[in-house]
């Protein structure tokens, strides 16, 4: 059994097809978890579900949509405020099996140097795993066959196992610069600047049900811009250094979108690319800031 003080954060936004499930496997774990559950001014009738069917759950409504990031950082210093020593975010479309979080904090304390651990994520009504998980396995170059954890340089804030020095040295998301997609890679490039790791567990499962569906050609260049002015924010590297990568990547991606598009989307990922670039100073004064022990939680 491990003895510690675990918190479960769940960000919620118009999430009803998916809560039941989410909370129903974490209150069914092999271990006592503190569940807290941060809501984005849903419009449906997720709040009013969770007051009525799951009373134990700490509900906390937040006062505005500020997003993925903003409202994670709500639910991590809640919880460092109440003595967490490790904290699991978790998805709304998110499940665990009942071992699941235990499995992994066994993981985290033979291995202190991984700040984050994820589980492998399946797709339970697919059986298989998630198609975007799967990416960054093969990316990563995961031996599925080899049980254990394993190094990898990025995994997605579904189903993260966060360490209370994780916390206490990199801080919060930065839900600014990125208020929506994004925050999780800015958060692990924060990872990799204080020489800690991020690992996957290939014999611990968790399931993202998330919806499987063609993205619309506008999040498309939504989140493809975010993977070029990302650049931008990347802490390892020199600014200058970065921006020579995004007008690199900003060329690469506008012949793709040519092909792929239309000349209005690719007007739009331009927009989108110069419109980070007038906000280096944002950009630098958030640098500066993010080599700061606790940042984004103070």
């Amino acid at each position: 059994m491990v003895k510690n003080v675990i918190f479960v954060i769940i960000v919620t936004y118009n999430g009803i097809k998916w809560i039941d499930k989410c909370l129903s496997s974490l209150i069914s774990s092999t271990i006592k978890l503190n569940i807290v559950v941060v809501d984005n001014q849903s419009g449906d009738n997720t709040v009013t579900h969770i007051q009525d069917n799951f009373p134990e759950i700490q509900l906390i409504r937040n006062s505005n949509n500020g997003g993925f990031g903003q409202a994670n950082n709500i639910g991590l210093k809640y919880a460092i405020e109440n003595q967490a020593d490790y904290i699991f975010l978790l998805n709304q479309d998110a499940w665990v099996e009942p071992d699941t979080i235990e499995k992994l904090i066994i993981e985290q304390q033979n291995n202190p140097e991984f700040w984050i651990i994820s589980p492998i994520q399946k797709h339970s009504l697919y059986n298989c795993i998630e198609n975007q998980f799967n990416k960054y396995l093969q990316k990563n170059k995961i031996n599925l066959e080899k049980d254990g954890i394993q190094n990898v340089y990025f995994v997605n804030a579904a189903t993260w196992l966060m360490s209370k020095q994780c916390i206490e040295i990199v801080g919060g998301f930065d839900s600014e610069l990125f208020p929506h997609y994004g925050e999780d890679n800015d958060y692990i490039n924060r990872i990799h600047y204080w020489n800690a790791k991020v690992g996957v567990c290939t014999n611990i499962i968790g399931y993202h049900d998330r919806e499987v569906s063609q993205n619309s050609i506008k999040k498309q260049i939504y989140k493809t811009t975010l993977g070029i002015t990302g650049q931008l924010k990347n802490i390892n590297n020199s600014l200058f250094g970065n921006i020579l990568v995004g007008f690199k990547n900003l060329f690469v991606k506008s012949l793709k979108f040519s092909v792929k598009f239309n000349f209005k989307a690719l007007y739009i990922h331009h927009i989108s690319f110069w419109k980070s670039l007038n906000n280096i100073k944002m950009i630098q004064q958030s640098r500066k800031k993010s080599f700061i022990k606790g940042a984004f939680l103070k």
